[in-house]
């Protein structure tokens, strides 16, 4: 049987690989200059819980000493828009939304990219398949929703057209313009599930990388 050119069912294909069972995953996240010397870093938690009947993960971000930064929670209910909840401060005091294409945290990284929110977004089409680093991939335009505050105007993805992962993708503006750039380096099966271990993401122009690297559960 060929490969399925549905664009939605091979994202729903991506999404099932996210655990259903209550996780919780630590990932250092560095900032490298092109030389490599790392000029800053940070940690994230990542819990997932999105077996109930209101899909939830919250994306914490701290410091060298484990006090918390800033975080954002998503919640997907049933048939209803997204739920979005940030907070900030060492308390986590609810403040309003911030704009989710920025950097956090001096980093290259966007929320909409450490979220990989974009794989929740309607109107995808497909691309073609291509090769990249010898592997099969499907390719997917993906427009971000009307009205949803977003880092890109679209995201291109190339997807592993046998393990259904991510291998990269690239975020565009309105003028067309590449802004991002993720990568994804390495997985690890967690559970059973194929899940990214080493992500780098890369801005245009950037004078720096940042890489971020799954080291715990």
């Amino acid at each position: 049987m060929p490969p399925s050119t549905n664009a939605p069912a091979i994202l729903a294909a991506v999404r099932d690989q996210f655990p259903r069972e209550p996780l919780t995953l630590t990932a250092d996240i560095k900032v490298r200059r092109t030389r490599g010397a790392i000029i800053r870093s940070c940690v994230a938690r990542i819990a997932f819980d999105l077996g109930n009947d209101t899909p939830t993960a919250t994306y914490t971000l701290l410091d060298a000493f484990a006090t918390p930064l800033e975080q954002l929670t998503l919640k997907r209910p049933t048939g209803q828009p997204l739920q979005m909840i940030y907070a900030t401060g060492k308390e986590l005091t609810n403040a309003p939304l911030p704009d989710l294409a920025a950097p956090i945290q001096q980093s290259d990284l966007s929320w909409t990219d450490l979220t990989l929110s974009f794989l929740w977004w309607d109107g995808a089409t497909y691309a073609g398949e291509d090769t990249f680093r010898g592997e099969t991939c499907d390719v997917l335009e993906i427009a971000a929703p009307a009205g949803e505050a977003a880092a890109y105007a679209r995201v291109r993805v190339w997807i592993h057209q046998r393990l259904h992962m991510i291998l990269q993708a690239e975020g565009y503006n309105a003028d067309g313009d590449r802004v991002r750039r993720l990568s994804i380096k390495s997985f690890k099966k967690i559970r059973g599930r194929w899940m990214l271990r080493d992500m780098e993401i890369e801005r245009f122009p950037s004078p720096h990388k940042t890489r971020l690297t799954i080291r715990d559960l």
